[in-house]
């Protein structure tokens, strides 16, 4: 019996990755955020609170805990508190990025009562929409773009390591070391993006792989007129145009004549056939 601990960004993952009776094919009994201590029985929709159960109630001494997490100081600050007083019998944690050695070090000291298994860094630090589509589900980076190289960019660097970061668990995915790495050179932001990965894969022994059959290419979604005017036509598009579509989900609460249980609907490729063949 398993208990699976997600942040806010993992959760969003887990839920546009897999369907509930999978999870639950793996003996994983309880899901709960580790930032709220709260779990939700309905693993369709982790962020949805209205069935949320506190798991502190619940007898899970004897449980795992399987820990999927980003490596932020953060999470490893609820890390900490968590292992400070466990609740579970076991901990195995796995990392979304690559983990500093000073978080390590962190979570290493905390472990008091040696419940800590196993850490791994298991790179998905990003959302899989469909088998050629991810996503960072990143806001206001129109505004990062345009501050890069003035003195306003120090307010958007948080983001920027985020897509840095994103990019780069892209790469180790994948297991491709990219031959060449070229940018869009009017874009200052693309420039800086091109060039502290190719410093991080240079230093970093873990970006060298054998296949080396790739080109990573950085654009500027600001400088792309032509994109926000195509409509492409498939069912996955069209979803999206008439209701909107949100890692996978089709929310139409608050639309006429629609039953409580079809106020939000999952559409994901991996689960529905039908979706699958009218989206390719």
């Amino acid at each position: 019996m398993k208990v699976l601990l997600l942040d806010a960004f993992t959760t969003q993952i887990i839920s546009c990755t897999t369907s509930q009776s999978t999870i639950l094919a793996k003996e994983v009994y309880l899901v709960s955020r580790l930032d709220s201590n709260v779990h939700n029985p309905n693993l369709e929709d982790p962020s949805n609170s209205n069935q949320d159960v506190n798991v502190s109630s619940q007898k899970t001494g004897h449980m795992k805990a399987i820990c999927f997490l980003r490596p932020t100081e953060i999470n490893a600050g609820l890390l900490v508190k968590e292992l400070t007083r466990p609740r579970f019998a076991e901990y195995h944690i796995f990392f979304t990025g690559i983990l500093t050695a000073g978080l390590l070090r962190i979570i290493a000291e905390s472990d008091e009562h040696e419940l800590v298994k196993q850490i791994q860094e298991f790179y998905a630090d990003f959302i899989p929409i469909n088998d050629d589509l991810i996503t960072l589900n990143c806001r206001n980076t129109v505004a990062m773009t345009v501050s890069a190289g003035t003195a306003w960019a120090r307010d958007h660097a948080h983001l920027y390591e985020r897509n840095r970061q994103g990019l780069e668990a892209i790469i180790l995915a994948l297991k491709r070391q990219p031959t060449s790495i070229r940018y869009q050179g009017s874009s200052a932001l693309a420039q800086q993006m091109a060039r502290d990965v190719h410093e991080r894969i240079v230093s970093d022994q873990i970006f060298h792989f054998r296949n080396r059959s790739c080109l990573l290419l950085v654009l500027d979604r600001v400088d792309d007129p032509v994109t926000p005017l195509l409509s492409q036509w498939t069912y996955q598009a069209m979803v999206h145009e008439l209701l909107g579509l949100n890692t996978n989900r089709v929310v139409l609460k608050g639309a006429p004549n629609v039953a409580k249980e079809l106020e939000e609907v999952v559409l994901s490729p991996t689960e529905d056939n039908f979706f699958s063949e009218k989206s390719s």
